[in-house]
């Protein structure tokens, strides 16, 4: 059982969550409205505080609420609508006189020119409620960031009927999302592999984060260093990694004899103990590669926009990263 969190602060409260399902209640704030021209054209937007709007080309634009959460490893998801509270109202009611504005692609700051405008007549011809998704709350599957598996929950709080210029507005939804076949030992031996505190942003990321073990003091992280073989005796390396050991890392040196010298080898070295790993064995959140720069050039594959910094190893320099992008890509694959 994983604790309950209760978010009041926020435009939902999550009632349970566990590794079954969660259970999340949505309030939903003011709907908003403005006029906008397009032309000679006048149209009304709508919005709701802390919801983006729908993005589909040439149809209302709709305001919606997406948020992520994290599940355990499953087969399938599924949203279950508990109760619902809404609202029909004539449009003018709301101060909404003109049709809703429909969605137009987005294009750069300096395209000065002019662009066509979108709109789909068939849909504004249509004397029905337009939903821009299928339900008033969906969710899907997205991936796997180390020990995070996550979904991605959208709220569509409003539907437009352009025909009778009516608006429906949801006031309160409660959902229910149950998780198909859950595989409660996989996903807690996907946690003892490949959580590090070093990726709490991950966390930070879902709504509801399943804090299944302790954190920094004791869980270990792993960092690891891949040099060629001429820094076997490097004194500048050994006292890195010493300084590494001190501090609390558990540090693994291996050599290009090992891993190889081309940029392939070394990706797939670190990609194989990221697969690899175990909780004895974690995961490394960080590496770092020692190589002569004009010899064996870092790939962009081994590159990061995390943090990069340098030091001068003799005629070599060491570039340390965290490893994010490949084996990024090799869980999402996977997944």
């Amino acid at each position: 059982m994983i604790s309950v969190l209760f978010l009041s602060a926020q435009s939902y409260t999550i009632r349970q969550n566990t590794m079954s399902k969660i259970v999340i209640e949505f309030t939903t704030p003011k709907l908003q409205s403005s006029v906008v021209k397009a032309g000679d054209a006048r149209y009304t937007s709508l919005t709701m505080d802390g919801y983006d709007n729908s993005t589909k080309v040439g149809f209302p634009s709709l305001p919606e609420l997406t948020k992520l959460i994290e599940i355990p490893l499953c087969d399938e998801i599924h949203v279950n609508i508990v109760s619902a509270d809404y609202e029909e109202y004539d449009a003018a009611a709301l101060n909404v006189l003109y049709p809703v504005m429909p969605c137009q692609p987005s294009c750069s700051k300096s395209d000065t020119g002019e662009h066509p405008f979108n709109m789909n007549e068939a849909v504004y011809r249509t004397d029905a409620f337009y939903a821009s998704q299928p339900e008033v709350v969906t969710a899907h599957k997205i991936g796997t960031m180390r020990d995070v598996n996550i979904a991605n929950v959208m709220v569509s709080p409003v539907t437009y009927n352009p025909v009778t210029n009516k608006i429906k507005v949801y006031s309160h939804i409660g959902v229910e999302i149950t998780y198909e076949n859950a595989n409660i030992p996989a996903t807690l031996e996907m946690k003892d592999k490949y959580h590090s505190p070093m990726f709490h942003t991950v966390k930070e990321a879902v709504i509801n984060p399943m804090n299944m073990r302790n954190e920094f003091n004791i869980t270990p992280i792993k960092y690891l260093i891949i040099a060629h073989d001429m820094f076997a005796n490097n004194e500048q390396l050994m006292a890195f990694v010493n300084w590494k050991k001190r501090i609390g890392y558990l540090v693994e040196v291996a050599y290009t004899s090992t891993t190889g010298t081309t940029t392939t080898a070394i990706s797939n070295y670190i990609q194989a103990e990221y697969a690899n790993a175990t909780a004895e064995n974690p995961a490394p959140p960080f590496s770092c590669s020692s190589a002569m720069l004009n010899r064996y050039p870092l790939s962009r594959e081994l590159r990061t926009t995390r943090q990069t910094c340098t030091m001068p190893l003799g005629s070599a320099v060491t570039i340390c990263q965290t490893v994010t992008t490949a084996v990024s890509r090799l869980r999402t694959s996977a997944n």
